[in-house]
């Protein structure tokens, strides 16, 4: 509806700008004229684009002057725009004699449109020409904001494919590290962390979406998780409180694994006696909460961000830029708390 009305607005403009370009005309050579009837003439001038526009714009569409076939394509445009000018010289003929008080006989009616035919053939092709110009420049600019959305899109995924990867050698240079470890007091442990280690990277490299359900993404951070398990044993405890509508949403590749490695480094490692590290997830209309808290000792004034967390915080601003929440502080009870809030997106 709204490309209707602003045709039609652009059609009564003009008609506008020529009434007033002809009272001006009549009153210089003091012929001078009621606006009303200038503007009811100008009116059925243009009334035949009306219906005929349209059709201009879709001959544009369909025969462009741009590639392959262009030369036949001139020549269908020319035949199309002398049709559609007669076309407008017979309506204009009918119109004018509609709102005519006298009724003129058939015969005077071709007659008039015979005549008129000479000396108005000539600016309707003009008229068309114009439209077609219009239409072609439309279609340009609709093709180059698709072309612009195409390379902002490509540019965005791959900003988030730089960042995505980024993660892989980074969790696996703190695994193998483990690994190391462990070798030397639990060769089994360090062998079915080695395992492990490879299945999540095999997962992690195999899809190529930017984003995966919810419970997908639990699905990785489990394999993760049972590699730490092997690592700290019964000093590492996990809960899960997840909405079974919260599996629907869809999230960025690997949110949470960076999250809850920061949280076993941070939180339980330090601690002799270990810690727990908690997940829930909840659906709240149209929101999607997330929140990640750990037990342990809680956030140091003189820590620095890292890679983990860099790389969610600049992820989500590419993924959810100005629609998401993302904070990292020290819960009231000890530990450290995550919030995440974003956009419930089904899949």
């Amino acid at each position: 509806m709204r490309p209707v009305l602003r045709a039609l607005g652009l059609w009564l403009a003009i008609v506008a700008v020529f009434a007033a370009k002809t009272w001006l005309s009549l009153r210089l050579v003091d012929r001078a004229a009621p606006l009303a009837d200038i503007l009811a003439g100008e009116l059925l001038t243009f009334a035949p684009w009306l219906p005929l526009a349209p059709l201009a714009f879709l001959a544009a569409r369909r025969f462009p002057l741009v590639g392959p076939g262009r030369a036949r394509h001139v020549l269908i445009l020319l035949g199309v725009g002398v049709a559609l000018a007669l076309a407008h010289i017979l309506l204009g003929v009918v119109l004018a004699a509609l709102v005519s008080v006298d009724a003129a006989p058939l015969g005077e009616l071709l007659e008039r449109v015979r005549q008129t035919i000479p000396r108005a053939v000539g600016p309707h092709l003009v008229g068309y020409a114009a439209l077609v110009a219009v239409a072609h420049a439309l279609a340009f600019r609709r093709d180059a904001d698709r072309r612009a959305a195409a390379l902002e899109a490509a540019l965005v995924r791959a900003e988030r494919d730089r960042l995505r990867m980024q993660l892989h050698p980074h969790f696996l240079f703190n695994t193998l590290h483990a690994v190391s470890a462990l070798m030397t007091r639990d060769v089994a442990g360090a062998r079915r962390m080695i395992a492990g280690l490879s299945e999540l990277l095999r997962v992690s490299l195999d899809d190529d979406d930017d984003d995966v359900p919810l419970a997908r993404e639990l699905e990785i951070l489990g394999l993760y998780l049972d590699i730490q398990k092997t690592r700290f044993a019964d000093r590492l405890t996990i809960t899960l409180d997840v909405d079974p509508e919260a599996h629907a949403a869809r999230v960025p590749k690997l949110l949470l694994q960076p999250l809850v490695e920061n949280a076993i480094r941070h939180g339980v490692e330090p601690r002799a006696g270990g810690g727990t590290v908690g997940l829930a997830a909840r659906r709240r209309g149209d929101r999607l909460l997330l929140r990640l808290r750990d037990d342990g000792a809680g956030l140091s004034p003189r820590a620095r961000e890292g890679v983990g967390l860099g790389n969610t915080r600049a992820r989500l601003e590419k993924s959810y830029p100005g629609d998401h929440h993302f904070s990292l502080a020290p819960h009231p009870d000890g530990g450290t708390l995550v919030d995440i809030d974003l956009p419930f997106r089904r899949g």
